[in-house]
Parts: C-alpha cells; sequence; structure tokens
C-alpha cells in the first residue's frame, strides 16, 4: 500500500484505545463513510476547517470506489465471520484475512483519493482539538446525524486526540 501522511496518521490514530469500535458505530449505525470521518481530524490537524461544500466535494470523489469496492469487500469479509458456507473454518478464515487485506488496500486507495481532492497544507505537531471537534460535527451534521449517540462516539473519538 503506498504510504502517505493521511493514511499513516489514520492507521495510528484508528489504534488507539475506543476509536475503532467508535468508528464501527458510526459508520455501523449511521452510514458515516470511516475515512470521512478521520479526514475530519486530519483536516483539523492541518488547521483546515470543513463545511458541508467540503465534505459535499470529497464524498462525491469517494463514493464510487466506496459502494463499488470497499463496501462489497467488507460485506464479503463481515459474511465470512458468520458463514463457513460448507468450507472449514480454516479455510473461511484464510479467506477472510485475505479480504481484511484487500479492505485495507481500498481504504487506502479510497483516503488517497481523499487527501487529492482537498489540498491541505502540512499538518501541525497536535491536534486542534476545537477544530477537529468543528470538522467532526459538521460531517455528522452534513450526514443529517443527530443523537445522542452519534455525539457520544464523537467524543470517545475525539478524547483519542
Amino acid at each position: 500500500m503506498e504510504e502517505f501522511p493521511f493514511w499513516s496518521f489514520s492507521v495510528e490514530f484508528y489504534g488507539r484505545p475506543g476509536v475503532a469500535p467508535a468508528c464501527l458505530a458510526l459508520q455501523d449505525r449511521f452510514g458515516c463513510d470511516v475515512n470521512l470521518v478521520l479526514f475530519a481530524l486530519w483536516a483539523a490537524r492541518c488547521e483546515t476547517h470543513l463545511e458541508a461544500a467540503e465534505f459535499e466535494r470529497l464524498d462525491a470523489a469517494v463514493k464510487p470506489w466506496r459502494t463499488r469496492v470497499v463496501e462489497p469487500i467488507r460485506g464479503l469479509r463481515r459474511s465470512l465471520k458468520s458463514e463457513t458456507l460448507a468450507v472449514s473454518p480454516e479455510s473461511a478464515e484464510t479467506c477472510r484475512k485475505k479480504l481484511l487485506d484487500a479492505e485495507l488496500a481500498a481504504e487506502c486507495a479510497a483516503q488517497g483519493s481523499l487527501a487529492r481532492t482537498l489540498s491541505l497544507k502540512d499538518p501541525e505537531d497536535d491536534s486542534n482539538r476545537d477544530l477537529a471537534q468543528a470538522n467532526l460535527s459538521a460531517y455528522l451534521a452534513w450526514r443529517g446525524v443527530d443523537s445522542d449517540l452519534a455525539r457520544q462516539l464523537a467524543g470517545t473519538i475525539l478524547a483519542a486526540l
């Protein structure tokens, strides 16, 4: 996979305690794109305020890839957790792991597209928590997500900054 600053940030940040489950809950319960959630935080690190117009542009850039590549791979991978379809559990797990690798490569490609869609200045060493909160709130508002649970999940993500 290609390495670039946004991807490196995402991999490191996603691995922090509580971040992955919160991001996945936003994805599964509210239809959020984890890459856009992470981009909102990355933009704050690059001192960039994002509004609905930027999220519209970013989403348009990755939506075809997300819907035709990332989501089908994810669906197949997840289905192998509960269905083996008459193959051995070991064979199913081998396929699931390969699908996970493919899904990560597809996510990396999506992030590359996001990074090319909206040019940002070089990131600062520390995240601007207020700007990160503003960007994440703007993304949730753009998605039409207005719930206490979503705000709680966003708080978990922001606490990891």
